[in-house]
């Protein structure tokens, strides 16, 4: 068996399963989206409730925590509808691409090579980043002291 045929192999397994997993993930993305308001609203809520500080949280001490919560939700839904129609959108007239061997084909015989689209290493990116989203939620819950603390007023 030749090299080639292995790398043809395995490359093929990796593609299947990078496309898989991106339709899973496109799939579901609003349960991933609910979820997040989910587990993250719980989990602020839990924080207030279960505070040593008695006492009312004004707006100082709520709307850091509402962003938290929010604001991923917020960036999904405008990221998908800003780029809904992505492959429909005009092409730019200036092209960035300046060095190396580029050149300008139409976009139907772009769509038709075989390494157009998200896959490979773009997919495990966005897995990245949908995972970095709640671990930075919780170095934040764990490292930002609750701004309706009156013992931190001066």
């Amino acid at each position: 068996m030749s090299f080639d045929i292995v790398r043809q192999r395995i490359d093929g397994r990796l593609r299947a399963k990078a496309a898989a997993m991106l339709v899973s993930i496109e799939g579901g993305l609003d349960r991933i989206m609910m979820g997040w308001l989910l587990v993250a609203g719980l989990a602020t809520a839990t924080r207030i409730a279960f505070s040593p500080v008695k006492g009312t949280i004004g707006i100082e001490g709520l709307l850091p925590l509402l962003l938290l919560v929010l604001a991923p939700f917020a960036s999904m839904v405008l990221a998908l509808r800003w780029f809904a129609d992505g492959e429909n959108q005009p092409q730019p007239r200036t092209r960035l691409a300046r060095v190396g061997k580029w050149r300008t084909i139409p976009a139907e015989q772009a769509k038709r090579h075989h390494l157009y689209g998200a896959g490979g290493i773009m997919v495990s990116l966005l897995v990245g980043m949908l995972l970095n989203v709640p671990i930075r939620a919780l170095e934040y819950w764990a490292s930002m002291p609750r701004s309706w603390d009156p013992s931190r007023s001066g």
